[in-house]
């Protein structure tokens, strides 16, 4: 019920940051995904796919982790500027050691 309040108090926007990391920890991974999944721009996309691994991590699903970082790192050869790329590359190597 909490998740369902604070995204009625976010005018039904579900994919806010702090809302979807409550879903996940909450176990409601699969619509987080599915929110990742719709995101068309691979730099947005990458991001928040690392800052999910990073929570799985944290929470001990080391497996579910990697299969995000993984998926980041795929999509970062589509990222356009160089330098953010390579910052995102840098965060996924650090999140997988």
């Amino acid at each position: 019920g909490y998740v369902t309040d604070a995204v009625r108090a976010n005018g039904g926007r579900g994919d806010v940051y702090h809302i979807w990391r409550a879903r996940v920890l909450y176990g409601d991974l699969a619509d987080v995904q599915r929110t990742m999944d719709s995101i068309s721009d691979p730099e947005n996309k990458a991001a928040r796919l690392i800052s999910l691994a990073d929570l799985l991590w944290r929470m001990g699903e080391s497996d579910k982790a990697r299969i995000r970082f993984e998926a980041a790192r795929q999509l970062a050869p589509k990222i356009a500027n160089p330098e953010h790329r390579k910052r995102l590359l840098t965060s996924i190597e650090q999140g997988l050691t």
